[in-house]
């Protein structure tokens, strides 16, 4: 069993989409879509962080944004087809799931890239985003997960964190077997708190 533990600094919810009973990472956190290291069963975890702007917290006293378990890792263009659902209508509005569609990238053999950028809000500065994203090459597909949001994200006891909040830049692997099924039956046991979640 393996945990994969990063800081969410920005939760809007595009990256992570938990809309559709399906939560996906799609842009953001490229090393994690691209590595060899991941893979399907694995467990993504993400955490409130000092710099959040949704709910700060102090280094050490991190709470949970999301569990989820990654069901297919797929690549970006096959997404595409994959989940019509993800992909944005801003025209929608914000009460609508399809507002925040984390499907932006439009296969398109003519572009310099392989896609085109579909009309969105989060990443609406091309040149900015388009590169980082699609260096990550796939997509996560959690069919399993538990959605707190940042502003309500659910506090875990220190006995129960066993350091998993403790990430590096970047992300951090974790590989404890017990410590981790001992922190996914707390968090399975509070998810009455969720925001979003399928199990």
């Amino acid at each position: 069993m393996k945990l994969i533990s990063y800081k969410v600094t920005h939760d809007t919810g595009f990256a992570p989409n938990p809309y559709f009973g399906i939560l996906t990472l799609a842009t953001c956190k490229p090393a994690i879509r691209r590595s060899q290291n991941v893979t399907c069963g694995d467990w993504l975890v993400g955490w409130t962080a000092a710099s959040s702007k949704n709910n700060s917290t102090p280094v050490g006293k991190e709470k949970l944004v999301y569990l989820s378990r990654i069901t297919e890792i797929i690549p970006i263009k096959q997404y595409w087809f994959d989940y019509p659902q993800k992909r944005p209508d801003i025209y929608k509005g914000k009460n609508s799931p399809y507002f925040y569609g984390d499907n932006i990238y439009e296969p398109d053999d003519s572009a310099l890239s392989g896609f085109n950028m579909v009309c969105n809000i989060f990443h609406s500065e091309e040149s900015k985003h388009k590169k980082h994203d699609l260096s990550g090459k796939n997509v996560i597909v959690c069919k399993e997960f538990y959605y707190f949001g940042a502003k309500n994200a659910l506090e875990i006891p220190e006995n129960v964190k066993n350091g998993f909040n403790n990430v590096q830049r970047g992300h951090t692997f974790f590989y404890e077997d017990e410590k981790i099924e001992n922190f996914i039956s707390f968090v399975r046991n509070n998810k009455n708190e969720c925001k979003f979640m399928n199990t």
